[in-house]
């Protein structure tokens, strides 16, 4: 794959990364921790921004349970990396990436069909355009859409008023209105039109289809006129289910189809086993008599839910045709043969519609402020039971030694104070949201591995992980992400406290279907010293009020003094009464 053609576009200029923002419908937390944020990280500036918007957690690669301490990537960009949910029931399933670089004025904007996912920009056939500046207008209008109602937060208007404003349009957003779809649909088809002028033929690329794609169909044979209508389906099995083939077979019934998909370009014409292609990609390409003309790309299925009701979707126009990749080629598909593979093919979600089946689009932590979101497919009142699911690394049961039987225990009572009923407020529930707030002198930090459990009226029992939005970095290791002992030491006062429990060698966050990761080996060595005073000559030797003047003498801000009183709060509320205790309330009242 060409680097202009991936992800890794957004960090293969020569120039720094000073800020960049992901809006995506589908998110995986744990590719994108592993795999993208570190290129950011070694790409971007010292101060680098990364803000991730999305809808819905990836329910293909989706773990068991959150891992709330393995946060080593986030933990170079600290508040720098923000990740937001979106809370609405409307489907927002617009893609994509706008990137601002250092020295320079033009942003790098890019739009497609690609979810933030593994799945997205590893194994499926998507389109992307990286050079889709024009797209800065419909961007800009539908951030401050959201920010009226949606997402009300601050860092959108710093987006909004970095980009352009624009009266020539290639890129539209189809917001939920069907007026304005209606009326957008039409300056797009006359576009088409303008720029093709005799077409004679209209492929429509899509993996999924619905009871309204005829009417979208009949809708731009009115408009455009064309001799042949060409369909390229998704027959890979991975995406698209059974309904969506039935509803793109019954396009026939307004005129007539031929059907194409994707196949490995090493494999014979008359091959009888075809290896098809999973096809995301979603396009209608407007052709000629010579084959050139021009395409409407995105993220819009051909659906009604996309082009004519509710979603939120962005679709540009380019004057060019796209190639797929030479390891793939077009090949015909025949109606028998079709219907053949229609009854084979499972019966699979809507990517673009909300589900049928009750699940769980996104459930999240913030540590910072203590509090636990969910939000989910069913209304409030079908909820019957909520309940969380934590574990510490079962892996740690393995290491028989004294240290380990120490972490372990500490760890179980992570648990059992992180589930007592007492440690947090009577949940808010509105509609298909649920928020719990800790109150604050019930935990301490949170468990090593975190899920949620949903039973509905119905008996139903949905699962998800729980991921970090907001960790508190002040509690943890600046190095590892894991949270540090309270302790009253120096170096817990300074926010160099050392790990409550020992990384485990080789233990990264890593997607569920990947076979040849290897994340599961144990080890005994000892944990990696924290860069501290104590590792300075004869600085174990000083006496303890020459060490804390000493230490005190490197703070260089307010903010450090911050850090240390809000560490001695801690220390106050959290500890049993003792001489330490008395110290930190005497030191707390000399910082003040």
């Amino acid at each position: 794959m060409k680097i202009e053609h991936s992800l890794g576009y957004v960090w293969a200029s020569r120039k720094r990364i000073k800020r960049v923002f992901f809006f995506t419908y589908q998110f995986n937390f744990y590719w994108f921790h592993n795999n993208v944020l570190p290129y950011i990280n070694r790409a971007g500036t010292s101060d680098c921004e990364v803000l991730v918007v999305a809808s819905k957690f990836d329910q293909k690669d989706l773990p068991s349970f959150g891992d709330q301490y393995e946060l080593s990537a986030w933990c170079g960009f600290e508040r720098r990396f923000r990740l937001f949910f979106l809370e609405s029931s409307t489907v927002f399933h617009g893609k994509f990436v706008v990137c601002e670089y250092e020295g320079r004025k033009d942003l790098l904007v890019g739009i497609g069909s690609a979810n933030l996912t593994k799945s997205g920009w590893l194994r499926n056939l998507e389109t992307w355009n990286w050079n889709a500046r024009t797209a800065e207008p419909a961007i800009k209008d539908f951030l401050l859409y959201l920010s009226k109602g949606h997402l009300k937060e601050s860092f959108l208007s710093s987006w909004t008023k970095r980009l352009k404003s624009s009266k020539t349009k290639l890129v539209y957003w189809l917001d939920g209105s069907q007026k304005k779809k209606a009326d957008t649909r039409l300056l797009i088809w006359k576009e088409c039109a303008k720029q093709v002028g005799m077409i004679k033929t209209v492929r429509i690329t899509s993996p999924y289809f619905d009871d309204g794609s005829k009417a979208l169909l009949q809708e731009i044979l009115i408009h455009t006129q064309p001799d042949q209508v060409e369909v390229v389906l998704d027959l890979s099995g991975a995406l698209a289910g059974r309904k969506h083939l039935e509803r793109a077979l019954a396009l026939r019934d307004i005129t007539r189809v031929k059907f194409l998909s994707f196949v490995r370009s090493d494999l014979e014409p008359n091959h009888k086993l075809k290896e098809w292609f999973p096809l995301h990609a979603k396009t209608i390409e407007f052709l000629d008599s010579s084959g050139r003309g021009c395409t409407v790309y995105g993220s819009a299925n051909f659906t009604a839910a996309a082009w004519m009701r509710g979603n939120h979707e962005f679709v540009g126009i380019v004057k060019a045709i796209p190639q797929p990749p030479e390891a793939v080629r077009l090949e015909e598909v025949k109606v028998s043969r079709l219907e053949k593979l229609i009854k084979a093919t499972p019966a699979l979600e809507d990517d673009d519609t909300l589900p049928a089946q009750p699940m769980i689009f996104w459930a999240t932590y913030d540590e910072t402020h203590g509090t636990l979101e969910l939000r989910h497919s069913e209304k409030a009142t079908h909820v019957n039971d909520v309940k969380w699911d934590v574990e510490h690394d079962k892996r740690r049961d393995e290491i028989h030694t004294k240290q380990s039987r120490l972490e372990v225990a500490k760890l179980k009572k992570i648990e059992a104070d992180f589930l007592d009923p007492k440690a947090w407020r009577k949940p808010a529930f509105t509609d298909q949201h649920i928020r719990w707030e800790r109150t604050n002198d019930r935990i301490d930090t949170v468990p090593e591995h975190l899920a949620i459990i949903v039973t509905l009226r119905d008996g139903h029992i949905m699962k998800a992980p729980v991921i970090q939005s907001f960790p508190n970095f002040e509690e943890r290791d600046p190095e590892t992400g894991f949270p540090t002992e309270t302790a009253l030491d120096l170096d817990s006062l300074l926010g160099r406290g050392r790990p409550i429990v020992r990384p485990i060698k080789g233990r990264v966050v890593v997607d569920p279907d990947v076979e040849d990761e290897e994340d599961d080996e144990t080890n005994n060595e000892e944990s990696f010293s924290i860069p501290s005073l104590s590792t300075e000559a004869e600085y174990n030797h000083l006496p303890e009020a020459v060490k804390f003047t000493k230490a005190l003498s490197q703070i260089q801000s307010k903010e450090d003094i911050a850090r240390i009183q809000k560490r001695l709060r801690s220390l106050i509320r959290h500890g049993q009464p003792s001489n330490e205790l008395l110290l930190a309330r005497a030191l707390l009242e000399v910082l003040e």
